[in-house]
Formats: structure tokens, C-alpha cells, sequence
């Protein structure tokens, strides 16, 4: 143990009282200064290290790629997969509505993957996989409370009968559409409340509120609100809604209830971004038995409403509003390829990442069963929105290979070191956060963090050091991630003083990008941690004082000992043991009575 965290910890034990400050007075001067290897209540030191070694079976990767041993940010347009949406790590997540090319009133939403699922195993080998089977839409399989709806009754028109992709901001009669069977209840139900088109003050208090619960409901029956930009006009940037911190590891799964509420239990008519929970096969007459249909991002849609086997994909009216509002350009070259094997499943959307800004995607939805509807024109810009989260990975250590110490032991400090490689020219569009716990990392609420943990980001008051390129590299001072874009950065965290105590040492590590060629990458990491354990220091010795002998010892704490409930208090021990009976003193040596005396001590199990 170091002698620092003796200090530290034996300024906690002032307030066991004057007893203390005695025993250590007279019994602890001697052993206070011994070597840690040599010193009662120290367990051997654990460490582990990963040089570009980051096994499979010991980590959990989240959008990353491993890279000559590196662990490395999967960037680029091969991350992006609609039939796996998967929040990398708690953030919260905004939904906006772009553009609307059809003739139809839909309602959007999304469903957690967990609770459209039934997990069964493949065999009672844990360590086969599981094969998790769709519930299918239904009352009784995904009842309404799990369907999250965000927008109903999509219509942006800006004349009624067309189909002319409007302007970016819903219509006035939204939810719904002049027709009433495609009209949607709002909050509160009576009088009907108009969209504000044109008033951002009404748009941001388009809401009702529960008078007994409080809860704000958004006017339209979703749970989530219109958040505006306020500029003091209602604008394609205030069609926005937050749906939420969603919690790191969580799939999500996006729906399209087709000109239909998302009450409505008619499965035909409700598409997925993944494409195996879609109702439907490919039975559109446009194409061959085997093709591949392709999108470019950059040009508008020159054939509205008509098949074609390569085209553009949104009208321009929508791609100038993505530049104008929304700062995204899609470049020339930006291609979506969609293979169709004619007969089977085939995905309802396709997904654009501008590639100056990968934390935006644009999800662009086929809204016709092309089974049932076989002139279906497969354009995928029916309904389209824009999903902002944060573009990240992480490698995380499983918890069955947490470092972990002895039964009764724990660690007081641990040191991590770390090498890792932000890319060049990435100063401030990359980055990456370690995360230090002793706990196993536990989460208690089940938002996807770490209760009891240290991050260590990228500041430089994280650090105790910082070099370049290595560990034998020239230090480096005012540092920030990026510059210079290989570190050597180390730093010991005292959690004794922090009043963290745990036997099972996990990390993990997020990274992030907001740009395509920035990919942090992690080259190595090494854990060194300084343990301690229960036992009893006593290295000066008794004094006898008349008829009783005085004894006294500092005990050190163990993890797991039921007796004390605050681990991070230090304990000490005076016992007074009478050595005869003064009333009937023989010349008969007596056998030691202990008496009742101060501090209680806590038996190992």
C-alpha cells in the first residue's frame, strides 16, 4: 500500500476518537513508515495489460472494428445498418420531420427491440446464442403502451389534393388530414387544436398538461414535444422532438404505420428499419427476379411516383431545405445501393449520412405494401426524417473478466495508462472517455451507466501525464485530444479518498467522432491497481500498568466484512487485559481476562 493512502485513510480514523490517536501513538509509530510488501493489512498489487490485444472473448465492442490489435471507431458509411440502430451510449436522442412525398396521413414512431421480441435459447448451452423471434404487431403480441409514437397523422402539403412535398412544416389541420377518417384526436380533446404553422410561442406550448399527475403530453397524443429554436418563427428546424436519454446499448427499432393510427393492430400496413419485421415481400412489377436499386443522395427525384431501377432520391424542394436549415450537403458520388430479391424480404428504408456530419441520419421510408399494392414506385422518400444521436462505439470489458482481488480484499488506488490515436487533423472532432470502476460496474437504475465509477475525458486536469507517442515520448503541456494526435497519458486515482471501495476493477472506453475521417483508436491500456486487506497492525510492545497489560492495534477493513458499514473508515483497537485479581493475588501466575474495552473487532468469515 502506499504511503499516501495511509495518510489519507489515517486522517479518516481522527474521528474513531482519542482511544485511537493513543493506539496509534504508542503501538503504530513503528509501522507506519515499513514497506508496503511488508505491512499487515496490504495484499499483493494487480495489474493487467492490453497491448494491441483487445480479445474478443473478453471485451464487448459497440461499432468498432479492430484494427492490427487496435481498437478503432467504425466511421464511414459501413456503420450505418437500419436493421440494427443501436444507441452506442447514453445520449439523448432528436427525431425531426423533413419531407413527406405521399398521398398518405402516417403515423411514426419507434419500439424498443426488448419488448417486440421473445427470447428463446437454441439449446441449454449457455453459450450458444439466442434466437430472438418478432411478436408481431398485434393487440396482445406489442400492445399500444410499447408502440412510442412521435409523429401522427403526417401531412405537408401545401395543396390539399397533391402530393407536392409541402414546405417542412406540418399543416394546420396536423395530426391528420382533411379527410376524416385520417384526422387524429388531440389534447385536450375538445375543441380540436390547430397546428400553430406560424406562431413558435403556441408551437412550444403545444402541449396539454394532467392537472393531477403533472405530465406534459404534446397536443398530437405523443409523449414527446415539438422543441422549437427560438428565432421567433415556426420553421422546418422547430419540426423536432426529443424522444428521450436513451441508455447506452439499447436497440431501437423505428415503425411507419402506414395511413393508419399506430393503435391499429393491421399488421399489413406497418413497416420496420428492420427489414425481417416487415409484413411484406418484393411483388412490385418493376425490376427482374434479382437486382440491385440505386439512390443518389445528391440528385433530386427526376421521376416522382414512377419505378425506376436508379434515380435520385428526394425532390429538390427537400434537399435545398437539408442544406438551408440543416447544413447538410450530400456529395456527388453519395449512392444508396438496395439489393431486391423479388419474393423475399426487402428493406422500407434506406438511410443517408452526410459525410460532414455523421451524428445526422436521414431515414427515408417506402410506405406501400408491394404485395398488396404492385404499382408501388419503391422511391423510399414517403416519409422522411432526420434522427440526430451521437456517432460512437465502445469496447467494454465483460463483467465476467473484471480484475477482481481476493474475497476480503480491495483495491484503495488504482493506475491506468493508456495510448490511443485521435487521427490527424481531428482536434476537436474526435475523442475518447475512459471509465474506471471497482464495483463491476453496477447500474442500479438501468439507465446504461455506471453508478460508481471515474471518467477520465479529455481534459488535461484528467491527467497526471501526458506524452507524446509513448511513455518515453516529451511531455506534453496544454494538451487537447487531437494535437498532438498520438498520447502517452497516465493517472492514478486515489478512490480510498474518494470514499469508493470495491474488489472487481472494470473499464470501458467510448469513442467519438463527429467526422468520418476522424476515427479515435485505442493502441493500449494497462490497470495497475494497489490493494489492501483486512488484518490488525501492532508492531510496538505492551505495557503492563499495575495489574493490566495494554495492548493496541490498527485494523484495516475488509470488503466483505458485515460489521461495518462505512468500508472506507479505518478502525484501531486498545484492549485492557487484566493479568491477577488484585482482591486474591497469588504468587500463581493468572490466566489473562480480557476486559471489556474500546473498538470492537470485525472477524474475518
Amino acid at each position: 500500500m502506499l504511503l499516501e493512502t495511509y495518510h489519507n485513510q489515517f486522517k479518516r480514523c481522527l474521528k474513531m476518537g482519542l482511544f485511537l490517536v493513543l493506539a496509534l501513538f504508542l503501538f503504530f509509530t513503528s509501522s507506519f513508515f515499513a514497506a508496503a510488501a511488508d505491512t499487515p493489512g496490504c495484499a499483493a498489487s494487480k495489474d493487467a495489460t492490453y497491448d494491441q490485444a483487445f480479445p474478443d472473448d473478453d471485451f464487448i465492442f459497440e461499432n468498432t472494428v479492430k484494427n492490427g490489435g487496435r481498437v478503432a471507431l467504425n466511421t464511414g458509411a459501413a456503420r450505418i445498418d437500419p436493421n440494427r440502430i443501436v444507441i452506442p451510449f447514453t445520449q439523448e436522442v432528436f427525431v425531426t420531420f423533413l419531407y413527406e412525398g405521399a398521398g398518405y396521413a402516417s403515423d411514426f414512431g419507434f419500439l424498443y427491440y426488448s419488448d417486440a421480441v421473445d427470447t428463446h435459447q437454441l439449446s441449454s448451452d449457455p453459450l450458444l446464442p439466442n434466437r430472438d423471434t418478432f411478436l408481431t404487431w398485434g393487440a396482445t403480441t406489442i400492445p399500444v403502451e410499447k408502440r412510442h409514437m412521435i409523429f401522427s397523422g403526417i401531412v405537408d402539403e401545401i395543396t390539399i389534393s397533391g402530393n407536392d412535398g409541402g414546405d417542412g412544416i406540418l399543416n394546420s389541420y396536423y395530426p391528420g388530414d382533411t379527410t376524416a377518417a385520417h384526422l387524429r384526436d388531440t389534447l385536450p380533446l375538445t375543441p380540436r387544436v390547430t397546428f400553430p404553422t406560424s406562431n413558435e410561442t403556441a408551437l412550444s406550448l403545444y402541449f396539454y398538461t394532467d392537472t393531477n399527475t403533472g405530465i406534459k403530453t404534446c397536443s398530437d397524443k405523443s409523449p414527446y414535444l415539438f422543441i422549437t429554436d427560438g428565432d421567433g418563427s415556426v420553421s422546418p428546424k422547430d419540426m423536432r422532438k426529443s424522444i428521450g436519454i436513451i441508455p447506452g446499448g439499447t436497440e431501437i427499432v423505428f415503425f411507419l404505420s402506414a395511413n393508419q393510427k399506430y393503435t391499429s393492430n393491421t399488421a399489413a400496413n406497418v413497416f420496420f428499419t428492420k427489414t425481417i419485421w416487415n409484413p411484406d415481400v418484393y411483388g412490385a412489377t418493376g425490376g427482374t427476379n434479382n437486382f440491385v436499386k440505386k439512390y443518389h443522395l445528391d440528385t433530386k427525384n427526376l421521376n416522382e411516383g414512377t419505378w425506376s431501377l436508379e434515380n435520385g432520391w428526394l425532390a429538390q424542394k427537400a434537399l435545398d431545405r437539408l442544406n438551408s436549415y440543416f447544413g447538410i450537403i450530400f456529395k456527388t458520388g453519395d449512392l444508396v445501393e438496395l439489393p431486391i430479391i423479388r419474393g423475399q424480404k426487402f428493406s422500407h428504408v434506406i438511410i443517408g449520412a452526410p459525410p460532414n456530419d455523421p451524428n445526422q441520419w436521414i431515414l427515408g421510408f417506402d410506405d406501400q405494401n408491394s404485395v398488396n399494392i404492385p404499382s408501388s414506385d419503391t422511391d423510399h422518400n414517403d416519409m422522411v426524417f432526420r434522427i440526430e444521436r451521437k456517432t460512437g462505439g465502445k469496447a467494454e470489458l465483460k463483467s465476467t473478466k473484471s480484475i477482481d482481488v481476493g474475497a476480503n480484499d480491495y483495491y484503495t488506488s488504482v493506475t491506468i495508462e493508456v495510448i490511443d490515436d485521435i487521427g490527424i487533423n481531428c482536434a476537436g472532432k474526435s475523442s475518447i472517455k475512459y471509465f474506471v470502476s471497482l464495483d463491476n460496474g453496477v447500474d442500479e437504475d438501468g439507465d446504461g451507466t455506471w453508478d460508481h465509477c471515474v471518467t477520465l475525458a479529455d481534459e488535461l486536469g484528467d491527467w497526471d501525464k501526458v506524452k507524446e507517442n509513448n511513455q518515453f515520448g516529451a511531455a506534453v503541456t496544454n494538451w487537447k485530444f487531437g494535437s498532438p494526435p498520438v498520447t502517452y497519458r497516465l493517472r492514478t486515482i486515489d478512490f480510498a479518498a474518494l470514499g469508493m471501495l470495491g474488489r472487481q476493477l472494470r473499464w470501458k472506453a467510448e469513442l467519438n467522432s463527429t467526422n468520418e475521417n476522424c476515427a479515435p483508436t485505442i493502441i493500449y491500456t494497462k490497470f495497475e491497481g494497489t490493494v489492501a486487506t483486512h488484518g490488525f497492525i501492532s508492531r510496538a510492545s505492551p505495557s503492563v500498568q499495575t495489574n493490566v497489560l495494554y495492548s493496541g492495534s490498527y485494523e484495516t477493513n475488509g470488503i466483505n466484512l458485515p460489521c461495518w458499514t462505512d468500508k472506507t473508515l479505518l478502525h484501531g483497537h486498545l484492549i485492557a487485559t487484566r493479568l491477577y485479581d488484585p482482591a486474591n493475588p497469588t504468587l500463581t501466575p493468572q490466566t489473562p481476562i480480557p476486559v471489556p474495552g474500546w473498538g470492537v473487532t470485525c472477524n474475518v468469515p
